[in-house]
């Protein structure tokens, strides 16, 4: 069985070696998510036919921590993520959006199957949705590694992307996930895979435009590249729009392609 995070870990001690100084006591690792149960990730991920992987910007405050282990830590943090409630992370609604949309993922088929699918019914299922994101394997990506603040202008994003452009294509090179969500609204993470990433390579094009949702499928990769936006939760119907941009078009892929996604051979 591939050790996904052991290979990751020495990505990023490599990654972590080629920083400045200053920059190594900011850097983050993540990948997949460690499990509540202590069940194996690697066997969870590799047994998975839909391998889901966030790409988000960068960890939103200056400490560096192993994102891998939110859900086990054993403080308040730790419990909040678990519940999607409170917390430094959890109230900003950053957590429950993300775990909103891996639910939606996980289960949506085709569009006939999907009547309690839609968000307004999602978020009154809370007690599916926590168990979902503490039981299905998920990966989330920082893909500037560098923590940083509450904001992360596209100029400091796009000079990221750029230094570890070969450091982050090996991280998607072992994680092998097959939907990748790309969580920024000024498409940096969707350009990096789209243009950098899989550049060339042969992809249909799914619009939903009644939400600005976008997929680009690669049906000899069997991957999904959706564009999302970032997860954080403002006022209005953000919340619904984050989950809907990203579910609701997906549907509309698996209209297209029964068996878009496939299990590892591993």
């Amino acid at each position: 069985m591939v050790k996904y995070n052991d290979l990751l870990d020495d990505l990023f001690d490599k990654w972590e070696n080629q920083l400045p100084e200053e920059h190594k006591e900011k850097f983050c690792r993540d990948g997949l998510m460690r499990r509540p149960s202590g069940e194996d990730v690697n066997a969870m991920w590799a047994n998975a036919t839909r391998r889901v992987a966030f790409l988000l910007k960068d960890k939103s405050d200056d400490s560096c921590d192993d994102i891998r282990n939110w859900l086990v830590n054993d403080n308040d943090n730790g419990k909040y993520c678990r519940e999607l409630k409170g917390g430094k992370i959890g109230r900003t609604g950053f957590l429950p959006n993300i775990a909103r949309m891996l639910y939606g993922l996980l289960n949506v088929s085709s569009i006939k199957d999907n009547n309690s699918l839609g968000f307004d019914d999602v978020k009154s299922k809370i007690q599916d949705v926590r168990e979902t994101w503490n039981n299905s394997p998920v990966a989330l990506i920082e893909t500037k590694k560098n923590a940083g603040g509450k904001t992360v202008s596209n100029t400091v994003m796009q000079n990221a992307l750029n230094r570890d452009n070969n450091l982050l294509k090996e991280e998607l090179d072992i994680l092998k996930a097959n939907i990748l969500v790309c969580c920024d609204a000024k498409d940096s993470q969707f350009d990096f895979v789209t243009k950098n990433y899989f550049a060339n390579q042969e992809h249909s094009e799914v619009f939903n435009n009644d939400i600005k949702g976008c997929i680009y499928y690669y049906p000899n990769k069997k991957v999904a590249v959706i564009k999302s936006y970032h997860p954080t939760r403002s006022k209005g119907k953000r919340d619904k729009m984050v989950y809907e941009r990203v579910v609701c078009t997906l549907i509309k892929l698996l209209k297209e392609y029964s068996e878009p996604f496939e299990m590892l051979n591993e």
